[in-house]
């Protein structure tokens, strides 16, 4: 059994400035209670790789609680950012309950081909019940809605990061994104 679900959003905001509130938007986040980064590195073609496992609260409903007896959650996040493209490529997955549900994520963020200033989003989610019948159903049915839902969050949190990020730093962006308009005019 699976279910998946897609996405698409456009962010009023610069690639630049979009990709920056990425990496703060689990900041005082009430879900998710720590976040470690496990690896971080810049390759050859000057693309930041980051990998962070993100500990989560469960919150899972009563009925599940028989069959998933764990108060958090485990989620591996790897993020590449490719200032050269301007995409930013995001995949997570659970790493603990395995054996009940498997969870998973890929994002895209690109800058607009038209607008220097928006930002595109497509998010594309995959849950698969491990546990068959009638428990596997209500299983991958709860949890969709719910990883849907907190893809809205992320949307809201990365929005305000940017919003913040825009007002402490506006001359600084002021001059990245002239720079992000010159760089489009020049390929365009």
């Amino acid at each position: 059994m699976v279910k998946e679900v897609l996405q698409q959003h456009s962010f009023p905001h610069a690639f630049e400035v979009v990709s920056l509130s990425f990496f703060h938007k689990y900041e005082g986040h009430s879900k998710i209670h720590r976040e470690d980064i496990i690896n971080r590195h810049v390759d050859e073609n000057g693309c930041l790789h980051t990998t962070r496992i993100l500990h989560c609260a469960a919150g899972l409903p009563r009925v599940l609680k028989r069959l998933i007896t764990c108060n958090c959650l485990y989620v591996m996040e790897y993020s590449v950012v490719d200032p050269a493209n301007r995409q930013l490529k995001v995949s997570t997955r659970n790493l603990n309950l395995k054996t009940r549900v498997e969870a998973g994520s890929k994002s895209l963020y690109t800058a607009s081909k038209e607008d220097p200033n928006t930002t595109n989003y497509q998010l594309q989610f995959r849950v698969t019940a491990k546990v068959g019948g009638m428990v596997g159903r209500y299983l991958e049915n709860w949890l969709a809605p719910r990883l849907a839902g907190n893809a809205e969050t992320g949307q809201r949190r990365l929005i305000q990061g940017c919003e913040r990020l825009k007002e402490l730093y506006r001359k600084p962006f002021e001059k990245v994104l002239l720079a992000a308009r010159t760089r489009q005019a020049a390929t365009t």
